[in-house]
């Protein structure tokens, strides 16, 4: 059979083998695309690690904030006991003190591995600057030293709270590396320091928070690209190349602005600017006359899983007046359902046997005139939007948090917690 066009027949002997034949310019990979090929497989690789991460992280934090909210809790009933001494007051504010920044570390890892889903309110920069330094300069040592300057009667910025705290980690971690990385260059002599300047524009209505390092600085040709996905002066595996640009994404999202200059004397200047927020932002407080029952009448369903949690709400709906029932998981809650329809349904999302989206879709249908409310560490923003509960409480939560939540006349809303809306 002619093995070519012209119907000649080739010896077979005389074909060149495949070792022989020169490779073809398209399976030859240029040494930079070569490079390319690997810095790519090493930030999916990245990427994958932290999504590993991520997951492991959402489970350590759903059961500390069900164990926070445990003592959290009995500290604020505790609290509100009017025969308690100052001596035994100040000891439990101290104690709350403490849960409440466990609280934020277990959030601030959350928002690291997962997307934010927290309500636009208003925000106080300068608490979040100094508990951001705080934890970086705890977590450093002494290689570097960190100081914060603010601004008297700063405004507020209406933002996310847990957006803002990643704003200024990731900003702060930044400098905090460059700096140790110009210290191991040049030797233990070098004194590192990041300095913090929070502070207002009143003419252009802003909120400015200004970071600060003597690191080694960004060369002018690259200092552009600092906010690009990926790219990274950090040295081979040590850097992502994605904490600067999630930076300037959150800065977008309250339009605001970040700028990147070069430091006197070498390294580098950050400045984020946030717009304030005008006075009138936030909704007045609920204020009840003494003896009042703010949920009187009110008839509620709790599915909770987590024992201490579920005792603490139950007590602060008893104490407000409300009718109370309470199931474990999904099926005995909607067991309970199926027996009579509260006014509101109070229920967790992570519980055995049907998470609480199922229990939300089949609760619907027996209870559709009932309000729902969500309680949990974190909460997904694209199933919030799909399944719509009337409120999500974050855990751990206030008294005053779980109150305005499960009100009828509350709208549908997002609370946060250490955000007081109602006495009680």
């Amino acid at each position: 059979m002619p093995d070519d066009a012209t119907g000649a027949q080739l010896d077979p002997a005389a074909r060149p083998s495949a070792a022989s034949l020169p490779r073809s310019r398209a399976t030859e990979a240029h040494p930079s695309e070569m490079e390319e090929r690997r810095q790519i497989a090493e930030q999916m690789r990245i990427l994958q690690r932290n999504e590993e991460l991520g997951t492991l992280i959402a489970g350590l934090a759903h059961n500390f904030n069900n164990l926070l909210t445990g003592i959290a809790g009995p500290l604020q009933i505790v609290q509100r006991n009017a025969s308690l001494d100052d001596d035994a007051r100040h000891w439990l504010q101290v104690a709350e003190h403490a849960t409440e920044q466990v609280t934020r570390l277990v959030h601030q890892m959350q928002t690291l591995t997962r997307p934010s889903t927290t309500a636009v309110e208003t925000v106080d920069v300068a608490a979040i600057a100094s508990d951001m330094v705080g934890l970086i300069s705890g977590a450093t040592g002494h290689e570097v030293e960190f100081s914060l300057d603010v601004t008297t009667s700063l405004p507020a910025v209406r933002a996310e709270r847990s957006a803002v705290g990643q704003i200024l980690m990731n900003l702060l971690t930044n400098s905090r590396d460059a700096v140790i990385e110009r210290r191991r260059r040049d030797g233990a002599a070098f004194a590192g320091c990041v300095r913090v300047v929070v502070g207002a524009d009143r003419v252009t209505g802003t909120v400015s928070v200004t970071i600060e390092d003597n690191g080694p600085g960004i060369p002018d040709n690259l200092r552009k690209r600092v906010f690009e996905p990926f790219f990274t002066t950090k040295s081979p595996g040590t850097g992502t190349g994605l904490g600067l640009s999630t930076v300037a994404t959150l800065v977008r999202r309250f339009d605001g602005s970040i700028t990147v200059a070069p430091a006197p004397g070498g390294g580098c200047v950050f400045t984020v600017n946030l717009p304030a927020a005008s006075d009138a932002s936030d909704p007045a407080p609920v204020t009840l006359a003494d003896g009042a029952l703010p949920l009187a009448g009110l008839s509620v369903l709790v599915v909770e899983d987590d024992e201490a949690a579920r005792a603490f709400a139950k007590h602060v709906l008893l104490r407000s007046g409300a009718g109370v029932e309470s199931a474990e998981d999904g099926a005995s809650g909607l067991r309970a359902l199926a027996s009579a329809v509260p006014d509101v349904v109070l229920f967790d999302l992570n519980m055995p046997g049907m998470t609480g989206w199922q229990f939300l879709q089949r609760a619907r249908l027996l209870a559709p005139h009932a309000r729902f409310v969500v309680v949990a560490g974190y909460v997904n923003e694209g199933m919030q939007d799909l399944y719509r509960p009337q409120a999500v409480v974050r855990k751990p939560y206030r008294v005053d948090d779980l109150l305005d939540a499960v009100r009828p006349e509350a709208p549908h809303s997002e609370i946060s917690p250490g955000n007081p809306r109602a006495t009680w």
